[in-house]
């Protein structure tokens, strides 16, 4: 498999390039699914669940 950024060969089983580290062989769905999840993840820092168990222990 060829990246498609910098043309380099890569394993048919590669998920990066070895050469710029583009993701490559991933379809158009997964990149769509990837995309529309992030869209759902929290905008707030990785630490509010940390901060919300925290205040739920302590009550």
């Amino acid at each position: 498999m060829y990246c498609q950024k910098c043309g380099a060969q890569n394993p048919d089983e590669a998920r990066f390039c070895r050469e710029c580290g583009c993701q490559i062989g991933i379809s158009v769905n997964e990149n769509k699914l990837e995309s529309e999840f992030a869209k759902l993840a929290p905008a707030e820092e990785p630490n509010w669940l940390i901060k919300e168990l925290n205040e739920l222990l302590n009550k």
